[in-house]
């Protein structure tokens, strides 16, 4: 595996520091690596700590905190106080997590062994794991992984287990506390459960405020949660989720411990388990809801090949450090700025996949050629990979695409990968081809959709290629901010912007994005100063004397750009007909300006595949749920809509003047896109909606 360099020129990042955990259960006994003697590094290294999590349970209980909650509880109720200690014990036994080694052992033992049927390898960088155990004990640690798969704390918990940490205690959602037998046996393995909402149930939040409390100040093990909150079914990062991260510095704030080690840690998927529910989801058809049965159904399914995966850890960050280093003029909200933190270091923490590098060649031959003639020949995909994965690492990204024999790791992928592409021969040439959905889509119950009523045929020729580009997306993450850039500079007189307007235009489209591509506005000078580096570094523009920046004329140039600005396609054309539809139901309406969320999504979608049927609109990504809910949320942030919550669901009020010239605005961007995309028609989302 090639070295390839890092977010800044201080600090290269290698493939050579990760070890194959998986590599040396195939050689020796896994039974006798499961019941080994295990002597565990506490994160939290306290002299008399409550490690037991019944101990724990009780401290709380006989604490004062409970004390005067159940005294609030019991005058403000008008009950006795044994009544509400018992509801308060019944929250903490539903709550509270345990730990049985002997569970552990199982699990791990029936994990590893479907790991070593399923994977490749799975990469972990144990340098950097051993660099950041030494610096634990004197305080709380925090473990924040990034979030796309159910597996991820599974995966963190056979870590731990692997090297012999305290298996942490994990947020864990209720949806899994129902589940026969998986409930209790998560809970075995340090998980503690909590509700996603808590509704008006006041003294829920209060008990599992002061029990994770507790966690932070008397445990010994690392703690855990999905700062994200959810599982990102896009590949992207989600906005960050303050709630939790809020309840467990609290301790920290009353000065209860002398600091909390955040680490900030990334695993990233070759493939995905849910690599097919996920492209479902967007579309609208419901999850199955979480079930035993269902898990053992997948268990059982497991007979296909998901590549690798790869662990990497952010430098910890020390909160005490953080805060305390945070200039308040510019960072007014010192938790959200640290929850983009974390997020960044995510980001940069992540390993690209060769999948990842040619999703992106697939989705843009599908966009440049849409009747897939000429077809896409492998030789060529063979040569776009090795080069484009050199400007993923130029932009700061780590990627696994070998040095020599890419062809040999080209099929391995696409084999991997042979639900979504596959290898055919064309007049004795080697061509790739997208693979058709084997999903039965007729047997779909049409009454549980989320979004539109779709036709057969929309969801069997979309699924697959929204598929890919939930591959292609966490390549975006590192090209974002220089496929903007190379738009605003196309679309500007002689491709020349000064650097002010630059970061002006720049920081409105990045905000209109903000929800779709998380973006933090103080560090927004910053991130444009590294990508203008970075484009100056590929030969992409120049920086004049006179304070412009501007496009370089060259075939290079031309292409490498075409390239970028095409992964943003989608994305602009969505938002450009969402915005479509959001003034023409403004002004069709004849009695109320709030407009249903549900139906406004319906509506979107629905538009969405008039385009696609039409033809104006190359790509069915912007059917995605997740696009329309992110295009809102944008949206409202820069004031064009006003979002309300009433009883039966979400409205939202448009303020026409505002969206106008947003629409105006995006539509800009989308005629630049579309000039640089072969026989594409004229843009037309400002045409009136067929529904």
């Amino acid at each position: 595996m090639a070295e390839t360099p890092g977010p800044g020129p201080e600090y290269r990042r290698s493939l050579f520091s990760f070890v194959d955990m998986l590599e040396p259960r195939r050689r020796s006994s896994d039974l006798a690596w499961v019941s080994r003697r295990m002597s565990l590094t506490k994160a939290f290294n306290q002299l008399r700590s409550k490690s037991d999590p019944e101990v724990l349970k009780y401290t709380v209980l006989q604490s004062q905190d409970i004390a005067d909650i159940v005294d609030e509880f019991s005058s403000e109720l008008n009950l006795p106080k044994e009544n509400i200690r018992l509801k308060v014990l019944d929250i903490l036994n539903e709550v509270g997590y345990s730990r049985c080694l002997p569970v552990v052992r199982w699990l791990g033992l029936i994990l590893i062994k479907i790991l070593k049927k399923t994977l490749n390898s799975l990469y972990v960088n144990e340098d950097k794991l051993n660099q950041l155990r030494k610096q634990w004990g004197s305080s709380p640690v925090l473990f924040l992984p990034s979030h796309r798969s159910y597996g991820d704390f599974i995966l963190m918990a056979l870590l731990c287990f692997h090297y012999n940490i305290e298996i942490p205690c994990v947020a864990a959602g209720m949806d899994f506390h129902s589940m026969y037998l998986m409930g209790s046996m998560l809970r075995d393995c340090s998980a503690y459960f909590m509700r996603r909402a808590y509704g008006e149930d006041k003294l829920y939040w209060r008990i599992f405020h002061v029990y994770v409390r507790h966690l932070v100040t008397e445990g010994v093990a690392p703690l855990e949660f999905f700062i994200e909150g959810t599982r990102s079914r896009t590949g992207k990062p989600l906005y960050p989720k303050l709630g939790l991260l809020s309840m467990v510095l609290g301790p920290l704030m009353d000065n209860l411990v002398s600091d909390i080690t955040i680490i900030p840690v990334s695993i990233s998927y070759d493939r995905a388990l849910e690599e097919g529910l996920f492209a479902w989801e967007l579309l609208g058809i419901p999850k199955p809801k979480e079930s035993t049965s269902g898990f053992i159904k997948a268990v059982n399914t497991l007979n296909e090949q998901y590549g690798s995966i790869y662990i990497d850890f952010a430098d910890a960050i020390s909160v005490r450090q953080f805060l305390a280093s945070v200039n308040p003029t510019l960072h007014s909200n010192h938790l959200l700025y640290l929850g983009h933190e974390v997020l960044i270091r995510q980001q940069n923490s992540s390993v690209l996949s060769l999948f990842n590098v040619l999703s992106v060649l697939l989705s843009h031959h599908h966009i440049t050629h849409p009747s897939s003639q000429p077809p896409l020949l492998l030789s060529h995909a063979t040569k776009f990979l090795s080069w484009f994965a050199a400007i993923l690492e130029s932009l700061g990204a780590l990627v696994d695409v070998p040095n020599g024999g890419v062809v040999l790791a080209l099929k391995d992928s696409i084999q991997v990968h042979s639900s979504l592409v596959h290898i055919e021969t064309n007049n004795d040439e080697q061509v790739l081809c997208s693979t058709s959905t084997q999903m039965n889509v007729t047997t779909i119950d049409s009454s549980k959709l989320k979004g539109h009523k779709l036709q057969v045929s929309t969801m069997k020729e979309s699924v697959t290629l929204m598929s890919i580009n939930n591959y292609v997306n966490p390549c975006l993450s590192f090209v974002i901010d220089a496929a903007l850039v190379c738009i605003l500079l196309l679309r500007s007189p002689q491709n020349k912007l000064n650097k002010d307007s630059l970061l002006r235009q720049y920081i409105h489209l990045r905000e209109i994005f903000m929800y779709e591509f998380v973006f933090y506005t103080p560090l927004a000078e910053q991130r444009l100063k590294t990508t203008l580096s970075q484009l100056v570094s590929l030969h992409m523009v120049d920086m004049t004397t006179s304070n412009d920046i501007c496009l370089i004329q060259s075939n290079y140039a031309q292409y490498l750009c075409s390239i970028l600005v095409t992964m943003l396609y989608p994305y602009v054309y969505g938002y450009c007909i969402a915005c479509s539809v959001l003034l023409e139901k403004d002004t069709n309406s004849t009695t109320s300006s709030c407009h249903p969320e549900k139906l406004l999504i319906k509506n979107i979608q629905g538009q969405v595949e008039v385009s696609l049927q039409k033809g104006s609109l190359r790509h069915p990504y912007p059917l995605s749920l997740d696009l329309i809910g992110c295009c809102l949320s944008g949206l409202t942030h820069q004031n064009a809509l006003t979002r309300v919550k009433r009883n039966n669901g979400v409205e939202y009020t448009v303020h026409k003047d505002s969206l106008t010239t947003l629409h105006d605005d995006l539509n800009q961007v989308l005629d630049t896109l579309v000039k640089h995309i072969p026989n594409h028609k004229p843009t037309v989302t400002n045409q009136k909606s067929k529904l």
